[in-house]
């Protein structure tokens, strides 16, 4: 009897080996071809959309992946890491793409991706360094796309003609030859940045959500806010906001961001530990209303 039961022992222990091998090296990586859009659901098998961790999809016969594909890759529970590269179709990620997915944490996006819907990466679950393609050429596919994305940590643009990055930062020179701070990547770890002398606007939701930086430096070159209540949302470690000497439109007083220009003060940062200050009525005659509310 106790032969038997070391021996069914062992067999149960084999088994176990047997199958968690077997699922190890199946998830690593798996490649299917699309030829018909919106076919995804039926090229992979129940089990592969159940275990699948390692993902690569190319296309052919001018098929492209739509949202019912996207819907199916959404679903997947274990997947990982998406390589869409070997996709030449695809020019379009559509809205809420992956908005709010948090198995995905690395993308390799399709080689000829021109747009990305707004909202397409919304609090998902990306990770470290995120690398598009040199046809992603508009600055509007980046605005509200990326938002709480903690786990991001830089953007690379290699050999675009538009847009440039700075210690991991994106930034975009249009037709009209301005340099914009487009975003500042949510998950970046440094507590203090200077923005990249030359860089002339920072753009609406160029820094929301991110928890770590402390002082961002603003250069000489700096001269105004695509819109300024909608720069900093839930930047929550900002101590404080300093201009460099010699821009003519914007200081700094306490850490307190000011417009010499409309002599008004612009920005409170919500982690600001000021408790004493004293406004030079020569710089600020204005005080917005609120303006306060975070000391």
């Amino acid at each position: 009897m106790k032969n038997n039961f070391f021996t069914l022992k062992q067999q149960l222990i084999v088994t176990l080996l047997l199958f968690g091998s077997g699922t190890f090296l199946f998830s690593q990586e798996l490649t299917k071809n699309v030829t018909q859009s919106g076919s995804l659901s039926t090229i992979l098998s129940d089990e592969e959309k159940a275990n699948t961790v390692k993902l690569k999809i190319t296309t052919s016969n001018g098929a492209s992946l739509n949202t019912t594909d996207f819907d199916i890759l959404n679903k997947m529970p274990k997947l990982k890491e998406l390589d869409l590269s070997g996709d030449m179709n695809t020019t379009t990620l559509p809205g809420n793409a992956f908005a709010d997915n948090q198995t995905i944490e690395t993308i390799n996006f399709p080689a000829n991706l021109k747009s990305i819907g707004g909202g397409a990466f919304n609090n998902s679950a990306l990770k470290g360094t995120v690398t598009f393609p040199k046809t992603v050429t508009g600055m509007g596919d980046i605005i509200g796309r990326f938002g709480n994305c903690q786990g991001i940590t830089a953007f690379d643009f290699p050999d675009n003609r538009n847009f440039s990055t700075h210690e991991g930062v994106l930034y975009f020179t249009g037709d009209d030859k301005i340099m914009r701070l487009v975003r500042y990547p949510c998950g970046k770890e440094a507590e203090s940045y200077t923005m990249k002398e030359g860089a002339q606007t920072i753009e609406e939701q160029a820094f929301f959500y991110n928890k770590k930086l402390k002082k961002l430096i603003l250069p000489t070159s700096f001269e105004k806010f695509a819109k300024e209540d909608a720069i900093f949302r839930d930047v929550t470690a900002l101590e404080s906001i300093d201009v460099e000497s010699g821009n003519t439109t914007f200081a700094s007083t306490g850490g307190l961001l000011l417009n010499k220009t409309t002599k008004s003060l612009v920005y409170f940062p919500p982690a600001n530990k000021t408790e004493n200050l004293t406004i030079d009525g020569n710089l600020v005659e204005k005080v917005p209303a609120g303006f306060f509310s975070n000391a």
